[in-house]
Parts: C-alpha cells; structure tokens; sequence
C-alpha cells in the first residue's frame, strides 16, 4: 500500500481495506451498464451506488471493474464491520478517514453495506455531508431493503 496505507492502517480492524483487483469478470451486458452508469454518476456527483443481491454481497466484479476504470485504486470500508467496531467513536473516526482520502487524489472509497450508516442519525447526517462535500469519490452497495432504509 502507498502512503494512504500507512495513514490508514490504524483502520483496518475497523473495517477497511484495499480492494485488490480481481482477474477480469464476464462482461454480460447487465454488469456492463452497471459499470457504465456507476462511471457516469461518479464522474458527475462523486458519488454512486450500487443495488446488490443479498446473496451476492460478495461479488466485487462490477465494483472492481468501476474502480479499475475510474480510478484504478481504491479501498474498500465495510460500514457494518466500522460501526460495529467503532461504538461511540464511529463518527470522529469516519471524519478522520474522510480527512486522509480528502487529501489523497484518485482513490475510490467503496462503502460495503452502506445502509449502516442510516442506523443512527448524526452518523447518517454527518455521512450526508460528507457526500455534499464530495471531496472523496464514493461507491455505495446496499442491498433494495438497505436502499430502501437510506
């Protein structure tokens, strides 16, 4: 890892980590758009989502594909693993997190079971701000009843 590594280190009991890239994924046409989609609402907000299969919240593919081609670089928080881990502390270490991707340029933070962040109200409102700032480029994955909870 780069120097991002070394300023988050202290973060990956927390929940995040590099995403490494994969051996390329089929290309079906569904997955394709997808990345096509993601690709264009981050080139124009900064930020993205992505509706996951519950079954399937382990395949990285289109996320992998949309950083390699965004980016080529990025990390990847587990929002459930963060709150969990963090208790009290989540929303200074998410501004802290937040701080040292701020200042690095070209790395895509992927927000794994985002709808974490709607469980408890100041996390969700300071993570609102955070995305208005858009000062890091984000991709979301929830799954329809975690899209539906945000």
């Amino acid at each position: 890892m780069s120097s991002i590594g070394n300023a988050l280190n202290q973060y990956l009991k927390l929940g995040i980590n590099r995403l490494e890239a994969g051996r390329p994924q089929r290309a079906g046409s569904f997955s394709g758009a997808c990345v096509d989609r993601a690709i264009s609402l981050l080139s124009e907000f900064n930020n993205a989502v992505f509706i996951v299969d519950d079954q399937k919240q382990g395949d990285n593919g289109p996320v992998i594909e949309t950083a390699n081609k965004f980016f080529g670089e990025a990390l990847q928080l587990d929002a459930k693993l963060f709150v969990e881990a963090s208790g009290d502390q989540a929303g200074a270490r998410l501004e802290e997190i937040f701080a040292v991707l701020a200042d690095e340029k070209k790395i895509l933070l992927v927000i794994a079971s985002l709808e974490w962040f709607a469980k408890d109200e100041r996390l969700a409102k300071l993570f609102q701000s955070i995305v208005k700032k858009s000062s890091v480029p984000i991709l979301g994955m929830t799954s329809i009843s975690g899209f539906r909870q945000l």
